[in-house]
């Protein structure tokens, strides 16, 4: 029986932020303290006043003028976004000046474009944390007390200022303000899924805001949007299409369009890159085949990266999917994957352009085990990839399912550059009706130690580069952006795309403090409110973990939409039968443990000393097997289920509790999904427990109906 999804909404909102920031009202009017957010169209840009009297007058003494000196277009950014973030966050006209004539100036710049920064005498500081870090200090400029946002750069100094507005934003005491920050990964990048006839595959948002049927002539006002948001979150980058990508996207024709894409996102100091497809030179270059070490071949790309480094000077680089999901790739001519990407890579080394390699290769042919076969693919050839090359790798061995072990290629290619790709748009969670907070899920995986060296090697320290001495580190994520009115396809989904930028710039960072973030900035710092929706947040993951999931066995969804259950059709997966369920890949089964280093393949090999939560990933156990002392398999499975229902049904409740404590709009959009959800985990309880009940012949032991069918 199929439930389908609801149909998400494509409306296009006609944003206030349509115009130039230059040609805003220097107090727009910002929404009534209490309702922090209307319909989530401004995402985490809002700067709403401060309803707080004590802490306003605070602020307003503190912030009385602007002073940027830097005339650059980063630095107009900066200048912008600070002006009208302050003038709403203190709901009054903050001016901006040309020197420092009272107390309370802000002022934003680098030594090298700002005279009164350089004053300061930070440069060592300031060097010291590179190119995109920055200090905040309160500090006394020509005997008056100001706060200073400096960088070496002004692209770091563009950051310093959205730094400084999330902390007005989230409420922060200012009184001892010392801050110095920098990133800890080099490339923090956002890679949408855009089709070039404006769909987006995985999408649940609506179309792609890029509307590339109307460029170059017409640019969406929401691309600038878009810009400032990922600046305010550090994104330094963004792949603008599919990775299952089209020819449209780097023909001569269409340069142009791509070139005012990229005009819009660099004011942000966001970088475009591309997804090519593999064999471009066989189907527009006019050549018989695109074999990587054919000269031909070699000199058509080398002038396709010249002719697009024409039009976009600071282009990034090239994503490419290869040999995967009928792609082609370097295999069909008899070449290594190292050949292929290594011929890409020096078609842009004289640019300073990279090539993402997505390592995500799963023919049947190189192991019967799915999960052992890009590890076993790529593993020969660690060492031989270029130095411009990052191998872009999923942060499990499957496909984003929502509970799998650390990918074994993360520690596992200590000669090769790899980096971290996450998928915030729900494919396997829910698709944007249901509310998982994908924080928690991430930080499992980043903090996950990989045991691949002495030193720290978890997974955060891998892909960051310090474990194996990478110079470049990549923190990647399939965006889950579109036209609709809120961005995400509900305003809690907000949260997965924030909390993703916030671990790109630092994974270390709690997902406790990334949700009390988010929720002030989106609605308010009202104490309950903010306790209430951060228990939602927080749990969300381990709830649809229960309701909708056997363990961590793999694939449980439908192929066709990814969202309605069907153990049946992944029975290979679970390896359900009447015995028992879970794959064997210990070292008497398919061997996936080995992939590991030796303590952790140790940790897996063994029932006793495997993690519960990942119990059937590794083995295939009876299902009067006690997972928990007192608790079998099969009691586990239908009791998951039961209490993650029961637990949506408690996010309903405690969502309602709420009410009045936001606006309207997004407190009607949000309960409309969490019932949406309550509908889905009943679904799911019913057939997942009815598919362990036939199968097993074991009854629940609390005589709960178990055996009811969907038909």
């Amino acid at each position: 029986m199929r439930h389908p999804r609801r149909l998400l909404s494509g409306i296009v909102l006609a944003l206030a932020v349509a115009g130039s920031l230059t040609d805003r009202p220097a107090y727009p009017q910002a929404a009534p303290s209490g309702h922090a957010d209307d319909n989530g169209c401004n995402l985490w840009l809002k700067y709403h006043a401060v309803g707080d009297a004590r802490l306003l007058a605070d602020y307003r003494s503190r912030m009385t003028q602007i002073l940027v000196e830097d005339a650059s277009p980063l630095g107009i950014s900066a200048r912008d976004e600070l002006t009208l973030g302050l003038s709403n966050l203190l709901a009054k006209n903050i001016p901006r000046a040309a020197k420092i004539t009272r107390n309370g100036t802000v002022v934003v710049g680098a030594p090298a474009t700002s005279p009164i920064i350089a004053k300061l005498g930070w440069d060592d500081e300031l060097k010291a944390l590179g190119d995109e870090g920055f200090i905040i200090r309160g500090t006394v400029m020509g005997r008056r007390n100001a706060i200073a946002i400096a960088s070496i750069t002004q692209r770091g100094a563009l950051y310093g200022t959205f730094a400084f507005l999330r902390l007005l934003q989230s409420r922060s005491n200012l009184a001892a303000l010392n801050i110095s920050d920098k990133p800890v990964n080099k490339l923090r990048q956002i890679q949408d899924w855009t089709n070039w006839d404006g769909s987006i595959e995985r999408g649940y948002a609506g179309s792609s805001i890029l509307q590339v049927d109307r460029l170059p002539t017409k640019v969406n006002p929401r691309i600038k949007l878009h810009a400032r948001a990922l600046a305010a979150l550090g994104i330094n980058g963004i792949t603008l299409n599919n990775v299952n990508a089209q020819t449209d996207w780097i023909l001569t024709a269409n340069l142009p369009k791509v070139r005012t894409v990229a005009a819009v996102y660099r004011d942000y100091g966001v970088k475009v890159y591309l997804a090519v497809r593999f064999d471009s030179p066989a189907v527009i270059g006019g050549l018989p085949r695109a074999d990587p070490l054919d000269a031909d071949v070699i000199r058509w790309w080398t002038e396709k990266a010249a002719e697009i480094y024409r039009e976009i000077p600071d282009f990034g680089g090239f994503l490419v999917k290869a040999d995967s999901e009928g792609q082609h790739g370097p295999s069909e001519y008899g070449r290594t994957h190292a050949q292929g990407a290594n011929m890409l890579a020096a078609a842009l080394k004289s640019h300073a352009g990279i090539v993402m390699w997505r390592a995500f290769v799963y023919d049947p042919a190189i192991d019967a085990d799915r999960a052992k076969r890009s590890y076993k693919f790529y593993k020969p050839l660690d060492g031989q990839f270029a130095d411009n090359i990052i191998l872009q790798v999923k942060n499990g061995p499957l496909d984003f399912q929502h509970r799998e072990p650390n990918h074994p290629l993360i520690g596992g290619m200590p000669k090769t550059q790899t980096g971290l790709e996450l998928q915030i748009t729900q494919e396997y969670t829910g698709q944007a009706t249901h509310l998982v907070w994908l924080v928690p899920q991430w930080k499992s995986y980043l903090d996950f130690d990989t045991k691949a060296a002495a030193a720290s090697a978890k997974v955060k320290d891998v892909i960051a580069g310090t474990t194996f001495g990478y110079h470049n580190s990549l923190f990647a994520g399939v965006s889950n952006m579109g036209d609709s009115t809120n961005w995400t396809g509900q305003t809690m989904a907000q949260a997965n795309q924030y909390g993703f930028g916030r671990l790109s710039w630092n994974p270390s960072l709690s997902a406790d403090a990334i949700a009390d973030e988010w929720i002030k900035i989106t609605y308010g710092a009202d104490p309950p409110l903010v306790a209430g929706i951060k228990s939602m947040l927080i749990g969300s993951w381990s709830t649809y973990e229960k309701y909708s999931m056997v363990g961590s066995t793999g694939e449980v969804r439908s192929h066709a939409n990814h969202f309605d259950p069907d153990m049946a059709a992944n029975q290979g997966d679970s390896m359900a039968d009447g015995n028992g369920v879970g794959y064997d890949r210990t070292r008497a089964g398919s061997g996936f443990v080995d992939q590991y280093a030796a303590s952790v393949s140790a940790m897996y090999d063994d029932r006793a000393t495997t993690p519960p939560e990942l119990l059937l990933w590794f083995h295939h156990v009876p299902y009067t097997y006690e997972v928990f002392p007192g608790k079998t398999v099969i009691q586990w499975i239908y009791d998951t289920h039961f209490d993650g229902e029961a637990e949506v049904q408690g996010m309903i409740d405690k969502w309602v509790s709420l009410q009045g404590r936001m606006s309207p709009v997004s407190f009607a959009d949000v309960l409309k999904n969490l019932r949406a959800q309550k509908t889905q985990a009943s679904i799911w309880r019913r057939h997942v427990n009815h598919y362990f009940w036939d199968l097993s012949g074991i009854a629940d032991d609390q005589a709960r109906e178990v055996g009811q069918s969907l038909n």
